[in-house]
């Protein structure tokens, strides 16, 4: 039984027009690139310069011309941010901001991946927490009224982050499928 590659490259080979060193593939990953490669070597037996193989990841960051941002340098990017963002009588400590910042990148990055609005998606989820925690209640705790008020702080620092990074060249993984799917026109041409 053949492989989609295979089957896939023996479609092309079957045609007399097609030209390798004119094609560009782009595989889910590094992985199937190499394997790819293999398959051109065992059936082609003709001298050819190899066509370009590329990852998903590799292919959007060609896109967007950003670097991917690991974990680690995403914190420190977001706190950085934080800081700027957030007035210093609401402001916590690294420490503090680290055990949540985590899920706040997550959620950022799933937001772009889904390219979805995230004005929109953060004014829901802040309307959603004021009727969770009854902020028309007359008696709330400053604990409440501080984790209230953060929510609705959500699009900005959001806005700040995505902008900081993009100016230093650099993107988190949803936020490089946001800027490929708005560059994808311009690369194209």
């Amino acid at each position: 039984m053949k492989t989609f590659i295979e089957e896939t490259l023996d479609t092309l080979l079957s045609n007399p027009d097609f030209n390798f060193e004119k094609t560009t593939f782009i595989l889910p990953s590094k992985r199937a690139g190499s394997f790819l490669k293999e398959k051109i070597k065992s059936k082609v037996y003709t001298t050819i310069f190899m066509p370009e193989v590329l990852s998903t990841e590799d292919f959007i960051a060609q896109i967007t011309q950003l670097i991917p941002l690991d974990n680690t340098g995403s914190i420190f990017e977001l706190y950085q941010t934080y800081v700027q963002t957030i007035d210093k009588e609401h402001l916590e400590s690294f420490d503090s901001f680290y055990a949540w910042a985590q899920t706040l990148i997550y959620d950022f990055n799933e937001i772009d991946r889904y390219l979805i609005d995230a004005d929109h998606f953060f004014n829901y989820l802040s309307r959603i927490q004021d009727i969770n925690h009854w902020s028309k209640s007359e008696n709330q705790t400053d604990l409440v009224k501080n984790y209230l008020w953060f929510w609705k702080q959500l699009p900005e620092l959001y806005k700040n982050f995505t902008h900081r990074i993009i100016e230093n060249g650099k993107a988190y993984q949803g936020l490089m499928y946001r800027e490929a799917s708005e560059k994808i026109v311009s690369y194209l041409e």
